[in-house]
């Protein structure tokens, strides 16, 4: 499952990692002014519930004969949920502007030198960050309601598994994770006012989350217990599966 900026599309692989069958679904963001543009989740997720039964459909291929699901997607937008993995509010896309004056405020409070030192992104309204702050400050009480803040691979896999985990990849864009020990640094959250930001586990990308739930399962048309795998960003995906794979290496266009 690849769930993109302006689309999702379901694409089936053998083992030789030829592709088999692709499914394809285009969703729309809201745009609005000073820079704001959001999404309803609820595009995300209806579009990774159409999309595999129509593969398998394309394909023929029996629900047997599927042996994991990996999941990559855009990063850096954001959203809070409830335990239950519900959205709380339509998340704050990636390409969101809306958070300027945070940006300002932790160039003059915590200073781009220490962040980047840690996390390797320069101070820009692209990251969850300021996105989290903007949230605290303007919509406290969803901040405050929130059971985990989560970016939209996040929560795919959460509705695939029922587990609140998230990878190295993800991670590296909220500005909240140490590149370098690779764990979250909760020390810049409370730096930037944020004293408490519930946010998922971390794990290496490629890693299994767990297996599809009975309810996933039924509406995938795949077997309960599938292994789920957290494959990480889209552009990391897209670097692999262009043959980017050893250090040093680029793919050139």
């Amino acid at each position: 499952m690849d769930v993109g900026t302006t689309g999702a599309r379901a694409v089936l692989f053998d083992e030789a990692g030829s592709l088999q069958g692709m499914s394809y679904r285009e969703y729309h963001s809201r745009f609005g002014p000073a820079g704001v543009v959001d999404h309803n989740p609820e595009t995300w997720r209806s579009a990774v519930f159409e999309l595999v039964p129509k593969v398998l459909q394309q394909t023929g291929v029996s629900p047997n004969w599927v042996t994991a699901v990996a999941v990559t997607t855009q990063r850096a937008t954001v959203f809070p949920v409830n335990r239950e993995g519900d959205p709380l509010a339509w998340a704050m896309s990636w390409q969101d502007k809306r958070t300027l004056p945070e940006c300002q405020e932790l160039t003059d409070g915590l200073g781009e030198g220490e962040l980047y030192r840690v996390t390797g992104l320069r101070i820009d309204p692209y990251f969850s960050l300021p996105k989290l702050m903007w949230f605290q400050r303007h919509q406290p009480e969803l901040y405050h309601a929130a059971f985990r803040f989560v970016t939209v691979h996040d929560w795919v896999l959460q509705q695939l598994t029922g587990r609140f985990v998230t990878d190295w990849t993800q991670a590296s864009r909220t500005q909240l994770f140490d590149i370098t020990r690779r764990e979250w640094v909760p020390e810049l959250a409370r730096a930037a006012g944020l004293p408490d930001v519930p946010l998922p586990e971390v794990r290496p990308p490629g890693s299994l989350v767990g297996g599809l739930t009975k309810n996933a399962a039924l509406r995938l048309g795949l077997l309960e217990g599938t292994p789920v795998v957290a494959a990480g960003g889209d552009q990391q995906a897209a670097a692999v599966g262009l043959g980017v794979i050893q250090p040093g290496w680029v793919q050139g266009v």
